[in-house]
């Protein structure tokens, strides 16, 4: 039985090739990142039912590219790369998939955002600069509030989110590594500093899985602004569905060069 949607948690089935042959494995592409991975804008028209389309994202396509059986998206906008690192964890914990079903793609995301846990209302909250001024901010607590600003005030150094960063692509990298699940990170618009201030870093991140790491022109919104695409209608960030079919064959073209699946 299929479980019921629910935000930052999409699946499909692909209705690919390899659905016919019951003998064969399942093949389950997961994926995870911002909203540049869960597809925010995609839709003109209301985007229902959570404000984005993952089944029009890159991931969709980059799944029926790799003939996969199923197809998870469990990105959501504004996340944190704290978020990604934190629900891919326990996302393969709770649904103990074998490896060799598995392939798993991180898009991460911008290094000044961190999430926070509502201890009030039981839920997660995401939260980047800017977000002060987004109607919801007033549905915040008082205490988040404040947490959020004083965050704000003393987590402005490049050295720290550069740093946590490094440390959250090297602890998602080890986790699948020993976990025997094979993957792929690349970046949605910002990339790793290449200055030996983070050699320590650096040595320890596996090179040949991760599209483009260094370079901040390489990220899917600077590759799709390069090659002419246009974001959507009323926005300045997030591309349509042409967009992303695009980064999928950028994505695929990259995993069978490497021979990462």
């Amino acid at each position: 039985m299929r479980r019921r949607y629910r935000p930052g948690d999409h699946r499909r089935r692909t209705g690919g090739s390899r659905r016919m042959d019951m003998t064969a494995p399942k093949k389950i592409l997961l994926v995870n990142g911002c909203s540049h991975t869960a597809g925010s804008e995609i839709d003109t028209l209301g985007v229902a039912p959570h404000g984005y389309s993952p089944e029009k994202a890159f991931g969709a396509h980059l799944a029926n590219a790799m003939g996969c059986d199923d197809y998870v998206n469990i990105a959501m906008p504004g996340g944190s790369n704290e978020r990604i690192t934190r629900t891919t964890i326990d996302w393969i914990g709770k649904y103990h998939k074998p490896a060799d079903q598995l392939f798993v793609v991180i898009m991460w995301t911008g290094r000044d955002r961190f999430e926070l846990y509502d201890d009030r209302n039981r839920i997660w909250l995401s939260l980047c600069p800017g977000v002060e001024r987004s109607r919801w901010f007033a549905d915040f607590t008082y205490a988040v509030q404040q947490y959020f600003k004083f965050h704000m005030l003393v987590r402005t150094s490049d050295v720290q989110t550069y740093s946590r960063l490094w440390a959250e692509v090297i602890m998602m990298q080890s986790y699948l590594k020993i976990n025997h699940i094979n993957y792929m990170f690349c970046n949605a618009y910002q990339g790793l500093p290449e200055t030996l201030d983070y050699a320590g870093f650096r040595s320890q991140v596996d090179l040949a899985a991760y599209y483009q790491p260094f370079e901040d022109s390489t990220g899917f919104v600077q590759i799709l602004t390069q090659q002419g695409f246009k974001t959507r209608a009323g926005d300045n960030v997030h591309f349509g569905e042409d967009g992303h079919r695009y980064w999928a064959g950028v994505l695929h073209a990259f995993i069978q060069d490497r021979r990462l699946a």
